[in-house]
């Protein structure tokens, strides 16, 4: 089980490059302790303009997303109400959601519509106050981006993008990075304890995940991310089948009749 460890460290820094201050994963430069632009604006998907300092009034998961996708975004949003099911804190009281879209072809009517079919996934009391669909112009979005290091890359019609969720404090600081589309409810509630005290959490390294396109010849462009999690996977598994088949008792005992 030791090796399987090491071999998830080793992974992990196929991956990741740190630098003083920050780390950088396929498609994220980590800033905690960055600050957003409170000022940056958006429309929610009830056509009203509004910015984040207007909106934000509570620890914040902030969820970035497109509503064409058909890779991990849809996931990713199912993750987040997934979570809110599991997860004892309250929305709209102790904490609040707020996806935006990085896609400025995006208009309300389109978010208002994913909004709706998200919302249904809750099955805990929720306000729609409590989780906000933002679009707005790419200026201000990349304001966002920017700020909390999330690259994303327009491929032809679609979007290459990392899948990450990103807590932030009251007053608009990174706080903490969840990746991946599933998301353990212990971690985001710690996530958002330290939020709340305005304070920057330790780092949770979890699934790396990036969006793939597919081109029109056919031709699949993925995530090197995606790749290495997928090779990561099968060799853990196989370590631990290794494990099972020379720690097993009966095994054993066969060797032993076997030298008597």
């Amino acid at each position: 089980m030791i090796w399987t460890a090491g071999l998830g460290l080793m992974m992990a820094a196929a991956v990741m490059a740190q630098t003083p201050g920050k780390i950088t994963v396929e498609g994220v430069t980590e800033k905690l302790g960055a600050q957003v632009p409170l000022d940056a604006k958006f429309t929610d998907s009830q056509g009203r303009e509004v910015t984040l300092g207007q909106v934000m009034t509570k620890p914040t998961v902030l969820a970035l997303f497109y509503s064409r996708c058909a890779g991990i975004c849809p996931r990713l949003l199912e993750g987040v109400a997934g979570v809110v099911n599991r997860m004892p804190l309250d929305p709209g009281k102790d904490y609040q959601i707020i996806s935006i879209s990085f896609d400025p072809t995006d208009t309300p009517q389109i978010l208002a519509d994913k909004k709706r079919n998200y919302m249904a996934l809750v099955k805990r009391p929720i306000q729609p106050q409590d989780w906000l669909f933002l679009s707005g112009d790419k200026a201000d979005i990349d304001k966002v981006t920017d700020a909390v290091g999330f690259s994303y890359q327009k491929d032809e019609d679609m979007y290459i993008h990392p899948a990450t969720l990103i807590v932030l404090s009251p007053k608009g600081k990174v706080v903490q990075y969840l990746y991946g589309v599933s998301y353990v409810p212990s971690a985001l509630q710690m996530a958002l304890a330290d939020a709340a005290k305005e304070k920057t959490g330790g780092r949770i390294v979890g699934e790396l995940l990036s969006c793939f396109s597919i081109r029109p010849k056919g031709s699949v462009l993925v995530s090197r991310v995606m790749a290495l999690s997928g090779v990561a996977v099968i060799l853990s598994a196989l370590a631990f089948v290794a494990f099972l088949v020379f720690t097993n008792p009966n095994r054993k005992a066969k060797h032993g009749e076997a030298r008597s």
